[in-house]
Protein backbone atom coordinates (compact mmCIF):
# COMPACT_ATOMS: atom_id res chain seq x y z
CA UNK A 1 0.00 0.00 0.00
CA UNK A 2 1.27 3.37 -1.00
CA UNK A 3 2.17 5.86 1.61
CA UNK A 4 1.45 9.21 1.72
CA UNK A 5 4.15 11.71 1.89
CA UNK A 6 2.61 14.94 4.25
CA UNK A 7 5.09 17.23 1.77
CA UNK A 8 3.47 15.98 -1.91
CA UNK A 9 0.15 18.38 -2.48
CA UNK A 10 -2.65 17.62 -1.12
CA UNK A 11 -4.97 16.58 -4.56
CA UNK A 12 -8.81 15.16 -4.67
CA UNK A 13 -7.39 11.56 -5.38
CA UNK A 14 -4.82 12.06 -2.51
CA UNK A 15 -7.74 12.65 0.04
CA UNK A 16 -9.63 10.20 -1.18
CA UNK A 17 -6.30 7.46 -0.74
CA UNK A 18 -6.48 8.99 2.65
CA UNK A 19 -10.21 8.28 3.78
CA UNK A 20 -9.71 4.57 2.32
CA UNK A 21 -6.68 3.93 4.28
CA UNK A 22 -8.23 6.02 7.80
CA UNK A 23 -11.36 3.49 7.72
CA UNK A 24 -9.29 0.37 6.90
CA UNK A 25 -6.98 1.58 9.87
CA UNK A 26 -10.67 2.01 12.31
CA UNK A 27 -12.09 -1.66 10.85
CA UNK A 28 -8.88 -3.21 11.92
CA UNK A 29 -8.94 -1.51 15.06
CA UNK A 30 -12.50 -2.52 15.58
CA UNK A 31 -12.09 -6.10 14.55
CA UNK A 32 -8.80 -6.58 16.99
CA UNK A 33 -10.94 -5.67 19.79
CA UNK A 34 -13.88 -7.51 19.38
CA UNK A 35 -11.02 -10.42 19.11
CA UNK A 36 -9.78 -9.38 22.18
CA UNK A 37 -13.24 -9.00 24.30
CA UNK A 38 -14.02 -12.57 22.80
CA UNK A 39 -10.94 -14.08 23.97
CA UNK A 40 -11.75 -12.92 27.54
CA UNK A 41 -13.88 -15.30 27.89
CA UNK A 42 -12.35 -18.96 29.52
CA UNK A 43 -12.22 -21.21 27.20
CA UNK A 44 -13.29 -24.15 29.14
CA UNK A 45 -16.87 -23.02 28.56
CA UNK A 46 -16.53 -24.62 25.11
CA UNK A 47 -15.06 -27.27 26.13
CA UNK A 48 -17.37 -30.68 24.84
CA UNK A 49 -19.73 -28.31 22.99
CA UNK A 50 -20.30 -27.76 19.30
CA UNK A 51 -22.63 -25.20 17.74
CA UNK A 52 -24.42 -22.13 19.14
CA UNK A 53 -25.18 -22.67 22.70
CA UNK A 54 -25.92 -20.43 25.96
CA UNK A 55 -24.25 -20.75 28.97
CA UNK A 56 -26.65 -19.79 32.32
CA UNK A 57 -25.21 -19.21 35.79
CA UNK A 58 -27.18 -20.32 38.39
CA UNK A 59 -27.54 -17.01 39.89
CA UNK A 60 -29.17 -15.64 36.56
CA UNK A 61 -31.63 -18.54 36.16
CA UNK A 62 -32.48 -18.53 40.06
CA UNK A 63 -34.06 -14.73 39.83
CA UNK A 64 -35.44 -15.46 36.61
CA UNK A 65 -37.27 -18.58 38.94
CA UNK A 66 -38.64 -16.48 41.69
CA UNK A 67 -39.02 -13.46 39.80
CA UNK A 68 -41.87 -15.15 36.65
CA UNK A 69 -43.59 -16.61 39.72
CA UNK A 70 -44.12 -13.19 41.39
CA UNK A 71 -47.10 -12.41 38.69
CA UNK A 72 -48.78 -15.02 36.52
CA UNK A 73 -51.96 -13.14 35.89
CA UNK A 74 -49.77 -11.41 33.16
CA UNK A 75 -46.73 -11.61 30.96
CA UNK A 76 -43.65 -10.58 32.89
CA UNK A 77 -40.08 -10.41 31.63
CA UNK A 78 -36.37 -8.63 31.80
CA UNK A 79 -33.48 -8.38 30.19
CA UNK A 80 -30.10 -11.10 30.08
CA UNK A 81 -27.15 -9.24 31.26
CA UNK A 82 -23.39 -10.95 29.86
CA UNK A 83 -20.48 -12.11 27.06
CA UNK A 84 -21.09 -13.82 24.03
CA UNK A 85 -17.99 -14.82 21.76
CA UNK A 86 -18.13 -16.56 18.25
CA UNK A 87 -20.06 -15.92 14.62
CA UNK A 88 -23.02 -16.25 13.42
CA UNK A 89 -22.81 -19.89 12.86
CA UNK A 90 -21.58 -21.33 15.92
CA UNK A 91 -21.82 -18.46 18.76
CA UNK A 92 -21.97 -19.20 22.74
CA UNK A 93 -23.08 -16.66 25.02
CA UNK A 94 -22.71 -16.56 28.74
CA UNK A 95 -25.49 -15.13 30.72
CA UNK A 96 -24.11 -14.17 34.10
CA UNK A 97 -27.42 -11.92 35.87
CA UNK A 98 -30.71 -10.69 35.06
CA UNK A 99 -32.64 -7.56 35.35
CA UNK A 100 -36.30 -7.03 36.28
CA UNK A 101 -38.03 -4.54 33.21
CA UNK A 102 -39.29 -2.19 35.28
CA UNK A 103 -41.86 0.15 34.36
CA UNK A 104 -43.52 -1.83 31.06
CA UNK A 105 -47.14 -2.25 30.18
CA UNK A 106 -47.71 -5.66 30.64
CA UNK A 107 -51.24 -7.58 29.43
CA UNK A 108 -51.85 -11.21 29.45
CA UNK A 109 -50.41 -12.25 26.51
CA UNK A 110 -47.47 -9.66 25.60
CA UNK A 111 -45.47 -6.67 27.36
CA UNK A 112 -43.91 -3.42 25.91
CA UNK A 113 -40.98 -1.36 26.70
CA UNK A 114 -40.87 2.00 27.91
CA UNK A 115 -38.42 4.60 27.82
CA UNK A 116 -38.18 4.53 31.14
CA UNK A 117 -37.20 0.83 30.95
CA UNK A 118 -34.55 1.48 29.32
CA UNK A 119 -33.25 3.87 31.63
CA UNK A 120 -33.84 1.57 34.48
CA UNK A 121 -31.51 -0.75 32.74
CA UNK A 122 -28.97 1.47 32.06
CA UNK A 123 -28.68 2.66 35.97
CA UNK A 124 -28.82 -0.65 37.17
CA UNK A 125 -26.05 -2.16 34.60
CA UNK A 126 -23.88 0.47 35.07
CA UNK A 127 -23.77 0.29 38.75
CA UNK A 128 -23.90 -3.37 39.18
CA UNK A 129 -22.81 -5.23 35.60
CA UNK A 130 -20.41 -2.80 34.16
CA UNK A 131 -18.70 -5.60 32.28
CA UNK A 132 -21.54 -6.87 30.94
CA UNK A 133 -23.47 -6.25 27.81
CA UNK A 134 -27.36 -6.80 27.02
CA UNK A 135 -27.32 -10.35 25.11
CA UNK A 136 -30.54 -10.63 25.43
CA UNK A 137 -34.09 -10.73 27.18
CA UNK A 138 -36.40 -12.57 29.05
CA UNK A 139 -40.35 -12.94 29.49
CA UNK A 140 -42.90 -15.50 30.69
CA UNK A 141 -46.24 -16.78 28.94
CA UNK A 142 -48.20 -18.13 32.02
CA UNK A 143 -50.19 -21.28 31.03
CA UNK A 144 -49.34 -20.56 27.22
CA UNK A 145 -45.89 -23.13 26.69
CA UNK A 146 -42.42 -21.96 25.65
CA UNK A 147 -42.77 -20.48 22.31
CA UNK A 148 -42.34 -17.04 19.94
CA UNK A 149 -45.27 -15.37 19.52
CA UNK A 150 -45.79 -12.75 16.70
CA UNK A 151 -45.25 -10.06 19.96
CA UNK A 152 -42.33 -11.30 20.74
CA UNK A 153 -40.89 -11.83 17.39
CA UNK A 154 -41.67 -8.16 16.81
CA UNK A 155 -40.03 -6.87 19.96
CA UNK A 156 -36.39 -9.22 19.24
CA UNK A 157 -36.33 -7.29 15.73
CA UNK A 158 -36.46 -4.26 17.41
CA UNK A 159 -34.10 -4.42 20.14
CA UNK A 160 -32.58 -7.20 20.10
CA UNK A 161 -31.52 -7.65 16.35
CA UNK A 162 -28.06 -8.87 16.82
CA UNK A 163 -26.99 -12.41 16.26
CA UNK A 164 -25.42 -13.33 19.32
CA UNK A 165 -29.01 -12.16 21.05
CA UNK A 166 -31.41 -14.60 22.72
CA UNK A 167 -34.67 -15.09 24.22
CA UNK A 168 -35.50 -17.04 27.29
CA UNK A 169 -39.34 -17.65 27.77
CA UNK A 170 -40.44 -19.50 30.75
CA UNK A 171 -43.87 -20.52 31.93
CA UNK A 172 -43.93 -20.50 35.40
CA UNK A 173 -47.66 -22.52 35.78
CA UNK A 174 -46.35 -25.53 33.62
CA UNK A 175 -42.14 -25.09 34.65
CA UNK A 176 -41.16 -25.17 31.46
CA UNK A 177 -38.06 -22.85 29.73
CA UNK A 178 -36.81 -22.48 26.70
CA UNK A 179 -33.44 -20.20 24.39
CA UNK A 180 -34.41 -18.91 21.18
CA UNK A 181 -31.48 -17.27 19.28
CA UNK A 182 -31.28 -16.30 15.67
CA UNK A 183 -30.88 -19.73 12.72
CA UNK A 184 -28.92 -19.66 9.56
CA UNK A 185 -32.61 -18.28 8.07
CA UNK A 186 -32.69 -15.87 10.46
CA UNK A 187 -35.50 -17.26 11.85
CA UNK A 188 -36.13 -17.41 16.16
CA UNK A 189 -35.38 -21.05 16.51
CA UNK A 190 -35.00 -23.18 20.08
CA UNK A 191 -31.32 -23.63 21.30
CA UNK A 192 -29.31 -25.68 22.96
CA UNK A 193 -28.21 -23.82 26.80
CA UNK A 194 -26.50 -25.56 29.88
CA UNK A 195 -27.14 -24.49 33.57
CA UNK A 196 -24.13 -24.20 35.51
CA UNK A 197 -23.64 -28.04 37.37
CA UNK A 198 -26.14 -29.49 35.18
CA UNK A 199 -26.12 -31.57 31.66
CA UNK A 200 -26.93 -30.21 28.31
CA UNK A 201 -30.36 -28.81 27.80
CA UNK A 202 -30.32 -29.90 23.99
CA UNK A 203 -32.70 -27.59 22.09
CA UNK A 204 -36.90 -28.63 20.89
CA UNK A 205 -38.66 -28.27 17.91
CA UNK A 206 -42.37 -27.65 18.49
CA UNK A 207 -43.12 -30.88 17.38
CA UNK A 208 -40.56 -32.58 19.62
CA UNK A 209 -42.51 -30.81 22.64
CA UNK A 210 -45.57 -31.85 21.45
CA UNK A 211 -44.20 -35.26 21.28
CA UNK A 212 -42.96 -34.88 25.05
CA UNK A 213 -46.28 -33.34 25.95
CA UNK A 214 -48.29 -36.31 25.13
CA UNK A 215 -45.56 -38.73 26.67
CA UNK A 216 -45.50 -36.83 29.74
CA UNK A 217 -49.69 -37.01 29.68
CA UNK A 218 -49.77 -40.61 29.71
CA UNK A 219 -47.88 -40.86 32.57
CA UNK A 220 -50.01 -38.52 34.44
CA UNK A 221 -52.58 -40.19 33.86
CA UNK A 222 -51.29 -43.56 34.79
CA UNK A 223 -50.42 -41.54 38.20
CA UNK A 224 -53.83 -40.02 38.23
CA UNK A 225 -55.31 -43.61 37.52
CA UNK A 226 -53.56 -44.95 40.35
CA UNK A 227 -53.81 -42.26 43.12
CA UNK A 228 -57.95 -42.41 41.64
CA UNK A 229 -57.46 -46.10 43.14
CA UNK A 230 -56.12 -45.00 46.42
CA UNK A 231 -58.55 -42.68 46.55
CA UNK A 232 -61.74 -44.92 46.56
CA UNK A 233 -60.09 -47.23 49.14
CA UNK A 234 -59.54 -43.92 51.62
CA UNK A 235 -63.17 -43.07 51.15
CA UNK A 236 -64.11 -46.35 51.89
CA UNK A 237 -61.98 -46.54 55.40
CA UNK A 238 -63.87 -43.12 55.93
CA UNK A 239 -67.01 -44.65 55.55
CA UNK A 240 -66.17 -47.76 57.40
CA UNK A 241 -64.45 -45.36 60.32
CA UNK A 242 -68.09 -43.42 60.68
CA UNK A 243 -70.40 -46.34 60.50
CA UNK A 244 -68.04 -47.83 63.32
CA UNK A 245 -68.34 -44.34 65.57
CA UNK A 246 -72.06 -44.58 64.70
CA UNK A 247 -72.47 -48.86 66.03
CA UNK A 248 -70.89 -46.89 69.14
CA UNK A 249 -72.05 -43.55 69.68
CA UNK A 250 -75.55 -45.10 69.33
CA UNK A 251 -74.61 -48.35 71.90
CA UNK A 252 -72.82 -46.11 74.16
CA UNK A 253 -73.89 -42.52 74.57
CA UNK A 254 -77.37 -44.01 76.17
CA UNK A 255 -75.34 -45.54 79.13
CA UNK A 256 -73.07 -42.87 79.21
CA UNK A 257 -76.09 -40.37 80.02
CA UNK A 258 -77.44 -43.35 82.55
CA UNK A 259 -74.63 -43.40 84.29
CA UNK A 260 -74.21 -39.25 84.66
CA UNK A 261 -77.85 -39.25 86.02
CA UNK A 262 -76.35 -42.00 88.95
CA UNK A 263 -73.55 -39.57 89.23
CA UNK A 264 -75.82 -36.48 89.68
CA UNK A 265 -78.10 -38.58 92.11
CA UNK A 266 -75.37 -39.57 94.26
CA UNK A 267 -73.84 -36.33 94.88
CA UNK A 268 -77.52 -34.41 95.54
CA UNK A 269 -77.55 -37.40 98.35
CA UNK A 270 -74.01 -36.95 99.53
CA UNK A 271 -75.30 -32.89 99.87
CA UNK A 272 -78.19 -33.88 101.55
CA UNK A 273 -76.32 -35.83 104.42
CA UNK A 274 -73.45 -33.37 104.73
CA UNK A 275 -76.18 -30.56 105.52
CA UNK A 276 -78.07 -33.01 107.97
CA UNK A 277 -74.87 -33.64 109.77
CA UNK A 278 -74.10 -30.14 109.96
CA UNK A 279 -77.22 -29.17 111.50
CA UNK A 280 -76.99 -31.87 113.97
CA UNK A 281 -73.75 -30.52 114.87
CA UNK A 282 -75.15 -27.35 115.57
CA UNK A 283 -78.03 -28.56 117.87
CA UNK A 284 -75.42 -30.59 119.38
CA UNK A 285 -73.35 -27.46 119.97
CA UNK A 286 -76.18 -25.10 121.49
CA UNK A 287 -76.46 -27.84 124.92
CA UNK A 288 -73.19 -28.21 126.62
CA UNK A 289 -72.73 -31.36 128.02
CA UNK A 290 -72.64 -30.72 131.23
CA UNK A 291 -75.98 -28.51 131.42
CA UNK A 292 -78.21 -30.88 129.88
CA UNK A 293 -80.74 -31.97 132.29
CA UNK A 294 -82.79 -35.21 131.66
CA UNK A 295 -85.92 -34.93 133.23
CA UNK A 296 -86.43 -38.36 135.94
CA UNK A 297 -89.47 -40.78 136.08
CA UNK A 298 -91.38 -38.74 138.46
CA UNK A 299 -91.47 -35.30 136.44
CA UNK A 300 -92.41 -37.59 133.84
CA UNK A 301 -95.16 -39.72 135.49
CA UNK A 302 -96.88 -36.37 137.86
CA UNK A 303 -97.55 -34.94 133.61
CA UNK A 304 -95.15 -32.11 134.27
CA UNK A 305 -95.73 -29.85 131.16
CA UNK A 306 -92.89 -27.07 130.62
CA UNK A 307 -94.54 -23.25 130.09
CA UNK A 308 -95.35 -22.16 126.42
CA UNK A 309 -94.50 -19.04 125.54
CA UNK A 310 -97.54 -17.55 123.79
CA UNK A 311 -96.05 -14.34 121.66
CA UNK A 312 -99.32 -12.09 121.88
CA UNK A 313 -99.27 -9.75 124.60
CA UNK A 314 -96.24 -11.24 126.22
CA UNK A 315 -94.38 -8.59 127.84
CA UNK A 316 -90.58 -9.36 127.37
CA UNK A 317 -86.77 -7.36 128.05
CA UNK A 318 -84.35 -7.61 125.99
CA UNK A 319 -80.80 -9.79 127.01
CA UNK A 320 -77.19 -8.94 124.89
CA UNK A 321 -75.55 -11.89 123.94
CA UNK A 322 -72.09 -12.04 124.97
CA UNK A 323 -69.15 -14.00 124.50
CA UNK A 324 -69.71 -17.87 125.15
CA UNK A 325 -73.28 -17.45 125.11
CA UNK A 326 -75.46 -20.07 123.72
CA UNK A 327 -79.48 -20.17 123.27
CA UNK A 328 -79.25 -23.08 125.73
CA UNK A 329 -76.92 -21.13 128.35
CA UNK A 330 -79.50 -17.93 127.84
CA UNK A 331 -82.90 -20.02 128.35
CA UNK A 332 -81.54 -21.57 131.18
CA UNK A 333 -79.97 -18.26 133.01
CA UNK A 334 -83.53 -16.09 132.01
CA UNK A 335 -86.10 -18.72 132.03
CA UNK A 336 -84.99 -21.16 134.36
CA UNK A 337 -84.92 -24.19 132.44
CA UNK A 338 -82.38 -24.64 129.23
CA UNK A 339 -84.66 -26.80 127.67
CA UNK A 340 -86.97 -23.87 126.77
CA UNK A 341 -84.43 -22.91 123.98
CA UNK A 342 -86.56 -23.95 121.40
CA UNK A 343 -89.11 -21.69 122.80
CA UNK A 344 -86.74 -18.57 122.72
CA UNK A 345 -85.61 -19.42 119.34
CA UNK A 346 -89.34 -19.23 118.50
CA UNK A 347 -90.22 -16.57 120.48
CA UNK A 348 -87.38 -14.62 118.97
CA UNK A 349 -88.33 -15.95 114.96
CA UNK A 350 -84.80 -17.99 114.86
CA UNK A 351 -84.05 -20.87 112.50
CA UNK A 352 -81.70 -23.97 113.03
CA UNK A 353 -79.26 -24.58 113.73
CA UNK A 354 -79.91 -21.42 116.22
CA UNK A 355 -76.29 -19.71 116.19
CA UNK A 356 -75.84 -16.58 118.32
CA UNK A 357 -73.60 -14.42 117.58
CA UNK A 358 -72.39 -11.86 120.05
CA UNK A 359 -74.34 -8.74 120.20
CA UNK A 360 -76.95 -10.03 119.64
CA UNK A 361 -80.34 -8.73 120.65
CA UNK A 362 -82.71 -11.18 122.23
CA UNK A 363 -86.32 -10.39 123.60
CA UNK A 364 -86.60 -12.42 126.93
CA UNK A 365 -90.16 -13.26 128.01
CA UNK A 366 -91.03 -11.95 131.42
Amino acid sequence: MKEYDSTEPATEENIEEINQKTGDLIDDLLEEEEKEKRQEEPAQHEEGYTGSCVFFSNAAFQFIETYSRTDTSREIGGFLLGNYSGDKDNFKVWVEAAVEAAYTENSKAGLKFTHRTWEHLTEIRDQNYPDCRVVGWFHTHPGLGTFISKHDLFIHNIFFESFWKVSYVIDPLSEEHAFYGWDEYDNLAPISFKLEGEPLYIALTQKEKEERRKVQGIKKKKVSKFLGIGKTAAIFAGILFVLFFLNNYLVLYPLYEKIKELESLLNSKEEAITALQAENDALINLVPPEELEIPDDDSKASGEQRPIINNEDVSYEIYTVAEGDTLWTISARMLGNGNRYLELAEFNNLEPPFNVEPGLKLKIPK
